[in-house]
């Protein structure tokens, strides 16, 4: 996803900022696939929680953290890392 944001997220900007995210076709694949994963490991309320997870993905937190923060590909994986291994506790 980091590689994916890294090279494209230019575009990715144009048709997914604010709350036009969440009409695309894209969001609503990714959102689909992260409430199946969810609802697969019994996550109760699992609507509750996909735009919570995917809220780090989003391209406009990603272009802040590499032009604002001038944090590096690699730094923010490690970040995606860190929080995917506390929620597989």
């Amino acid at each position: 996803m980091g590689r994916l944001l890294e090279e494209h997220s230019h575009l990715v900007l144009g048709s997914e900022v604010g709350r036009s995210r969440f009409e695309t076709g894209a969001y609503g694949f990714w959102r689909a696939h992260v409430r199946t994963l969810l609802t697969a490991a019994g996550t109760p309320a699992p609507d509750a929680l996909v735009d919570v997870l995917l809220a780090p993905l989003a391209p406009e937190v990603y272009s802040y953290q590499r032009r604002v923060l001038d944090l590096s590909p690699e730094q923010i994986t490690q970040a995606w890392d860190r929080l995917a291994a506390i929620l597989d506790r």
